[in-house]
């Protein structure tokens, strides 16, 4: 479940910092909202790595403030004016503070739920019996979350500035393995193109894209090659791709996969105009090397936010074959 998707305005390492970082920086020109809301959200960072003693010690902090206090601070730190009634609200802003940062956050849709009866169960459901596993794909769960943001943050664009957005949204996945990002998106409505290096990936995802749609269907709105992402093939042509995802090779199918995702990244930014929401799975690292943050800042994109999702009660595919019992 997925309670509201939201775009960081400002942030700080404490609520203290963030304030004085917005009496500097969020002007008239630079935010733009009227009539908001603003609500306060507390999580403890599931980032950072506690033990118990520690943890237990975390709780029994209590910070040198209160909700009421980092709310009315917060408001009278923000440029325009809010609204007394909620159901007049044009904008709702958010304070998440959490253990080791605080944000501003811009909520961009809420309520984003899934139920029983939901395509999105139905989907998992019959992706489950897909004709081609793969032992690297991605969560499903995850999948369907990064999924309905890139086309919240689409349909976002196309409201905010019409224009080119408002032809047929298009997904681009380089390294799409199994084709679950595809299959999802194309739930969505998206037209697809998703590349791999691997032949029988690239079959693999064709016949899991056939086995959910349909031929037709996946000749009219997919685009699945063998090719190396990571290989400069030709210069596409700029404004074609809404939004791109992909989960990075981790290094468990490939060696040289620093390298590897570096130049992934740079051909990937140099085939989409500025602002093109992106979404990038890659594993967590403090190292100077791997810090994904470094990483994005060296090949030209701008983090706006990160999610750390823990790998918890991870299963590979069950394989299909039956195992044979050995004979006396």
């Amino acid at each position: 479940r997925c309670d509201w998707i939201a775009q960081v305005v400002e942030e700080g390492e404490s609520p203290h910092e963030m304030i004085e970082i917005m009496r500097t920086t969020l002007n008239p020109p630079k935010f733009s909202a009227a009539k908001w809301t603003l609500d306060y959200v507390r999580m403890m960072d599931t980032t950072r790595t506690l033990s118990d003693g520690q943890r237990n010690e975390a709780k029994k902090t209590r910070p040198s403030y209160t909700m009421k206090s980092i709310l009315c601070s917060v408001a009278h730190a923000m440029p325009s004016q809010p609204t007394l009634d909620p159901e007049t609200a044009k904008d709702r802003f958010l304070i998440l503070d959490t253990s080791s940062r605080c944000y501003l956050l811009k909520c961009l849709q809420e309520n984003v739920k899934q139920t029983s009866a939901s395509p999105k169960s139905t989907f998992s459901k019959r992706w489950s019996k897909r004709p081609f596993q793969y032992s690297s794909a991605i969560n499903v769960a995850v999948a369907e979350m990064v999924i309905e943001i890139l086309s919240t943050l689409c349909s976002y664009q196309a409201n905010v500035n019409p224009g080119p957005w408002d032809a047929k949204m298009t997904l681009l996945d380089p390294t799409c393995g199994s084709g679950t990002f595809l299959a999802l998106a194309m739930e969505k409505g998206f037209h697809v193109e998703g590349y791999d290096c691997n032949p029988s990936a690239v079959a693999g995802t064709i016949r899991n894209l056939e086995y959910m749609y349909s031929i037709e269907n996946v000749t009219d709105y997919a685009k699945v090659e063998v090719r190396d992402s990571s290989m400069r093939v030709h210069k596409q042509q700029s404004g074609s791709v809404s939004c791109v995802v992909s989960n990075l090779p981790w290094g468990r199918n490939s060696v040289a996969y620093l390298e590897e995702n570096e130049k992934i990244l740079h051909l990937v930014r140099e085939q989409i105009p500025t602002g093109t929401p992106c979404a990038f799975i890659t594993r967590q690292s403090h190292s100077a090397i791997e810090n994904p943050s470094l990483l994005f800042a060296r090949t030209g994109y701008e983090v706006l936010g990160q999610a750390h999702v823990p790998q918890r009660d991870f299963l590979l595919p069950t394989a299909r074959k039956k195992k044979v019992k050995p004979t006396e």
